[in-house]
């Protein structure tokens, strides 16, 4: 990075290889940089989005970044899906005006892309913190059949089901549920292992484009 300062790979790898060492806050901070060089790139924001799955989400980064996305790339169902999750991430109490947004948000990158089962799992979160519990199981159930691998989206259907009462649905869902874990664990480990193959593929590349 040093070497290629302007280099939107090599922020990329210089994050992924951050992110593998489990510090979020660098790696937030290296693929910001990436999405400042290249704005209209949608691979730092990819990173970001993935970082900001499993981070806590109160960096204000991520919601700066997610915002200009959507502006640059209004057509992009991803892009409004991270922008509503960065806003839930960081509501607060008072967070009325933050869950029209946030639903505003989810129902334009649903109406961008109907298999976005990410999309139709938080808006069912919203629905669920709002109290609505059928909407919520509606929206859930769209999640599962969209994306049918969705861990938690059989997680929380099983959950809505527990609370409507229907005990036997709730335990389909926490069967399925237990089976696509035990499948994630072992997707985690594969993909810890192509980041760390796309960092080592990156420092190779580097070093073959310096001057002889």
């Amino acid at each position: 990075n040093r070497q290629f300062p302007k280099s939107t790979r090599m922020l990329i790898g210089l994050g992924t290889s951050w992110y593998v060492r489990g510090d979020y806050e660098q790696a937030v901070r290296c693929m910001a940089a990436a999405s400042d060089l290249s704005p209209n790139d949608p691979v730092p924001y990819t990173f970001l989005g993935k970082l900001l799955s499993v981070d806590s989400g109160k960096n204000d980064v991520y919601t700066e970044k997610f915002r200009r996305f959507t502006q640059l790339q209004p057509a992009s169902g991803p892009a409004a899906y991270y922008y509503a999750l960065s806003l839930w991430k960081r509501r607060t109490a008072s967070q009325e005006t933050d869950l029209t947004k946030i639903r505003s948000l989810l129902e334009k990158a649903l109406d961008l892309d109907r298999n976005l089962g990410v999309a139709h799992l938080l808006l069912g979160s919203l629905f669920s913190e709002q109290g609505d519990l059928q909407k919520a199981i509606a929206a859930y159930q769209r999640a599962t059949s969209a994306s049918p691998k969705l861990a938690d989206g059989h997680y929380r259907l099983a959950q809505a089901y527990q609370k409507a009462g229907e005990a036997a649905k709730a335990g389909e869902e926490l069967k399925i549920y237990n089976q696509l874990s035990k499948q994630a664990a072992e997707q985690q480990e594969r993909d810890w292992q192509e980041m760390r193959q796309f960092v080592y593929t990156l420092g190779k590349e580097s070093i073959s484009e310096r001057p002889k």
